[in-house]
This record gives structure tokens, sequence and C-alpha cells, in this order.
């Protein structure tokens, strides 16, 4: 062994900061061989053990510590002798120290320990020392390289002399492969920044600098964001302490565009409720006009009946944006795949363009899945929107569907699934296809191969989510060059698909009730007033919840209340709430151009206590307010 302890502790970079923190801060700092005996102190023994450091020197790790309190240091110190860093809790004479044990190193061979205990106690009334010690703690936790300037008057003599252990997982780069080279041979990306001679000028002296994010790629570290600090160290040294934050980067990009997609899907359940409320008016209006007994100018009805088939379009249209905005009601239902890959395809091809072809292959004797309808339609969007953007210069998009049964080897072999019946819907198109990496991640949340900006990550990951809540299990198959296909895989159902009810010819129902309409758009307010008035009803129509609540209180009395359930004075729940304290046996429906769930707790929902998303038609508002009248109030 070359030199003294302390000779050796000066030559090998980071314990060469035991003697200059333990002389800055409330500390001790001690050296050892591999005996565990005491080599060197530094630092102020007198106030933690009563004893002048040099008492220590020869004496053991055990007697340092105090006896029975000293097993964790003794295991620290035997640990850091097979290359382990430590670091523990200790008190001495009622004043708590943080300890951190590490090597000693000679030549690459463990020759004892290192150790250094900051006096931790006063952390409020020395706020000087506390931050001192949070940088020390950091260096030591994160990535730090500790560099000589070994000519004053050459900038490019910086040559590493200690790496920690945390610098390897930050960057992948052993400490031993760059240990002892110069720092434009270690990390020669940096020659193409300004790094270098500010670390020259700080190693002369400069103050501390913090450089933020810096970005860095060479042969062996792929392009990575590290949060870089270079501090002044005794005897022209320079150290760098650095965190790999590349990982927390992206993350918060991410949250970034979820939050952003949020205020969207906000936005977008925004604008279908204000448009709803509109449609209920255009539409309303429309079918006034050609229910005029007189019929009206045959021209001017084939006008009115084009608009009212343009307000019945538009309608599912914000029912779809309320699907995007994950505002629609989801409920499984027995259901043919067929069915809404029919369904949809028109709106696909809106959505795709022009030059991508759709070919549907559909199984004419497919059974039935249990699913909710939203759910599959915005499964199909999502594949079709990632087909899309696979195929930038046109292509074919292929939907297909199959019965299939599983058994349990097929299903092992496939994805573990259950062995059975399933339904298959498989999504497949002609574009650019994906390599092993991409399709590892593809389902990931926030993955994406498309350029920063475009596209959330979360098209493939709602998929995924989807199809696992309706409890099936979904594959790709691509390669590069080839196209993708995604099929899906879910159980198939034994229920049978009830056939909606054929149109019953007779007249809505009407009644001579008394309705109070509570509604805070006036062209609402006034159609659903004609629509109940040309029902027989006797209306009392409102602005607001407050004008509500005045009529009750003078006595007036209503059978049923039509109320808006968002409005500015308060909402419909809390309006019902307080009516139904005056008349409790009020019954009630509540309107909206949100769905029930997005504005509504359903347990708020009786037979007595219903809801009728807008816009509605005459005799959709007539049925529901005759079957509220005529239910009787639950027990």
């Amino acid at each position: 062994m070359k030199g003294s302890a302390v000779e050796l502790v000066e030559r090998h970079g980071v314990p060469s900061l035991v003697p200059a923190f333990a002389a800055q801060v409330p500390a001790v700092g001690w050296t050892t061989d591999r005996a565990l005996r005491i080599t060197s102190t530094h630092g102020e023994f007198v106030n933690a053990l009563a004893a002048e450091p040099q008492q220590f020197v020869g004496r053991t790790v055990y007697e340092l510590f105090g006896g029975d309190r000293a097993a964790a240091a003794v295991a620290a110190h035997v640990g850091a002798l097979d290359g382990e860093r430590s670091r523990f809790p200790h008190v001495w004479r009622g004043r708590d120290f943080d300890a951190v044990i590490e090597p000693l190193r000679d030549d690459g061979a463990i020759v004892g320990c290192v150790g250094l205990a900051i006096d931790v106690t006063d952390r409020h009334a020395a706020a000087a020392h506390v931050a001192m010690h949070r940088d020390i703690v950091s260096h030591m936790d994160v990535g730090l390289y500790v560099y000589v300037l070994e000519d004053p008057d050459d900038a490019t003599s910086l040559r590493m002399v200690e790496a920690n252990v945390g610098s390897e997982r930050a960057t992948g780069v052993e400490p031993a492969s760059v240990i002892g080279k110069r720092l434009l041979d270690a990390f020669p990306a940096l020659a193409e920044t300004e790094l270098p001679q500010i670390y020259y000028q700080i190693a002369l002296g400069a103050p501390t600098r913090d450089f933020g994010d810096v970005v860095y790629s060479d042969d062996r570290i792929n392009e990575q964001t590290f949060a870089v600090r270079a501090f002044s160290l005794p005897g022209r040294k320079v150290g760098i302490s650095f965190a790999n934050v590349t990982a927390q980067r992206k993350l918060e990009a991410q949250l970034r565009q979820s939050q952003k997609m949020e205020a969207v899907g906000r936005l977008a359940g925004g604008v279908a409720h204000d448009f709803n409320n509109l449609l209920l008016a255009i539409s309303g209006y429309a079918n006034f006009a050609l229910d005029r007994p007189d019929g009206g100018d045959p021209a001017l009805r084939a006008d009115l009946e084009e608009i009212s088939k343009a307000s019945a379009r538009a309608a599912t249209l914000t029912s779809q944006l309320l699907a995007f905005s994950r505002q629609q009601l989801l409920q499984p239902k027995p259901l043919n795949l067929n069915d809404s890959v029919v369904d949809i395809e028109k709106m696909l091809q809106r959505l795709l363009g022009e030059d991508i072809a759709i070919v549907t292959t559909l199984d004419p004797n497919l059974g039935q899945v249990l699913a909710d309808r939203s759910q599959i339609d915005q499964i199909v969007v999502n594949l079709a929107v990632n087909a899309r953007d696979a195929m930038p210069d046109g292509g074919t998009l292929t939907l297909e569907t199959a019965s299939l049964h599983l058994d349990e080897q097929a299903a092992a072999a496939l994805f573990g699934a259950e062995p059975g019946p399933y339904i298959v819907l498989s999504v497949s198109d002609t574009g650019e296809g994906m390599d092993e990496a991409t399709r590892t991640h593809a389902f990931e949340p926030f993955f994406t191969t498309k350029p920063q900006g475009v596209g959330s990550g979360l098209g493939l990951s709602t998929v995924y989510g989807i199809v696992k809540q309706s409890g099936g299990y979904v594959t790709i198959d691509s390669a590069p060059g080839v196209g993708a296909t995604f099929t899906i895989y879910l159980r198939r159902s034994d229920e049978v698909v009830e056939a909606a009810a054929a149109p019953v010819a007779e007249p809505p129902p009407s009644g001579n009730e008394t309705l109070l309409l509570v509604e805070d758009e006036d062209v609402v307010r006034r159609v659903v007033t004609l629509m109940l008035k040309r029902h027989g009803y006797e209306v009392v129509a409102v602005a607001g919840p407050n004008e509500a609540l005045e009529l009750f209180r003078d006595g007036v009395t209503f059978d049923l209340v039509v109320t808006d359930i968002v409005m500015p004075e308060m909402k419909g729940p809390e309006l019902v709430r307080r009516l139904l304290e005056q008349s409790p046996q009020l019954k009630v429906i509540y309107t909206s151009g949100y769905t029930s769930h997005a504005v509504l707790d359903s347990s708020a929902l009786t037979s007595t206590n219903a809801y009728l998303q807008k816009p509605f038609s005459a005799t959709e508002l007539a049925r529901k307010v005759r079957d509220v009248l005529d239910a009787a109030h639950p027990a």
C-alpha cells in the first residue's frame, strides 16, 4: 500500500471530500484499514464524542460507535469492505448524526473504509449547514464525477479521479471505464458544448453552476437528459453531480399531454351539450311545422323533412362526441359486432379520407358478445385512426369478424385465455408495420412513435383497457413493411339480442296535469313548453331554480317538474332536493345535453325521478312524462 491513509484519501477523489466536509459542517470523518481500526480522524470529535480526534486513531470501529449501539456501524463497515455503500443514523451524546460509509480504494483495491457522519440535530437553526448537507447527500445518492485540473493553463487537462456507484446507474457507464481519463476522452460529445470550459473555470474556483437539463448521447449512451450541477472542490478539483431525469421529463410531457386531452374532452362535452340544446330547438320547430294538419306547401314540407333528418344526424354526431369525451353512459348488452362495423363504416370513411379504402369481411352467422356498443365503436375508431397514421400515402383498412372456438392448448398458446367460444374482430392495415420493440410497448399508456406533439399515446392503451374490461384479449401481428393486424377476442354470449320493438302506430299519450318546466335556455324553454302544451298539459315555465322555489313557497302545486340539470343559479338535483322538502310526492324528469352519468348520480333516478337526454322529440317527451306521472312512488 502506497502512502498513509490520509494520502490515500486525498489521492482517490470522493474520499478526499471527507476532511473538507468535516471541517466545514458539524461532522466527524474517519478512515479505517481492513481490520476496521481507525487510521485517521477529522472534524468535531470534541463536541460529538467529548474526545480529541487523535484519541480514536488505532482504536476499533466498535469503540468509536459505542458498544451495544455499534451493530449497524460495524455491519456498514464490513459491507464497505465488500464494495457496498451504506447510510444509517447514529446518536452521539444525545445528538443525531447521519452517517455514510464507503469503500476506501488504492489502485482499485479496497484497503479500508471511509466514513462521514454529519450532525443533523440543528436543521432549522443552521440553515446554511442544512443546505450543504443536502448537497452532500444529493451528490452521493446521484451520479458524481470528480475531475482534477492537472494544468491550470490547459482547459483540456481535466482528468477524472473519482466516480461513484450512482454514476453507473445514471449513465450505464461503468466507473472503471472512465476513471483516469480526461474529460473529453471519457465523454467526447461534450466537445460540442460549453461545459468543458465552464468545468475548467469552476475547477479554478468559479461559483457553483446549475445547468438544468443537459441532453447527452454517444456510442454508449442513448440520448438521455441529465440535471447537472458543477461545484468547486479543494485542490483544483471540480465535482459534477447529475441525475438522469429522462423518464421524469417524459412523464411530465405525458402529463401535460394528458391534461390537454382532458381539457379537450371537457370542451367536447361542453360543445355537445350546447349543440344538443340547439338541436332540440331546431328539430322541435321543424317537427311542429311538419305536424300542421293542412300539410303545408309540398316543397316547404320537403325542406322541413331534410331539416329534421339533418338534426337527427347531428344528434348522432354529438352522441359520438360525448363518447370521445368519455361522457357516454356505458352499459354492456348482447351485441352483434357485425352491426357495429356496418354502422360505423360510413363515419370511418369520412375520418380516414378518400385515399384509404375500407374492406369488410363479416361472418353472416356471427354470434353475440356482451359488450357496450359505444366501447366497441371506440375500439374500431381508435384502431382505424392508428391505421390511418400508419398509411400516410393511403392504403387499405380491412375489418373482419369471425366465430372461433379455442381449445385449452390454443388458448394458452395465444394469450393464456380461458378456452371456449369467442367472437373475433380483426382490424388490418397495409401500412408501415411495427418492429418487435414497438409491438412490445404498443399498448403501454403514452407510448407513441409519432412526432412530439402529435397524438396522445393513449389510443391503443384505451383499446387494451376496453377489451380487458369487456373480458376479452387483444393481440398484434405486424412486421416492418407489411402492415399490422389487431385481433380482438371477446367471449361469445348466449344471451339473445332482443329485436327492436316495432314502432307503435298509436298517437303519443297526452294528459291534463299541471307541469313546472325549469330551463335556463330561452329557445329550449319555449320549444319544450309548446311540446307539452300540444299534448294537453298545463305548463308553467320559469328560467331558473329561484323562480321555481318562489312558486312553491307561494303554495303553487304541480304534478311533475321537468328541470334542466346544469343551470347557473343551482344544479337541477339541488333544486329537486329543496322542492321535495316542501312536496315529498313530487315527480321529476331531469333533462340535459350531457349524459346522465356525467352530471347526475345514478342513485337519483327512480321510476318517479327519470332522465331524458337532449335532444329529444315531442313524442319521446310525451311518453316519458306519461310514464313518470303514471308510475307509483317507490316504497
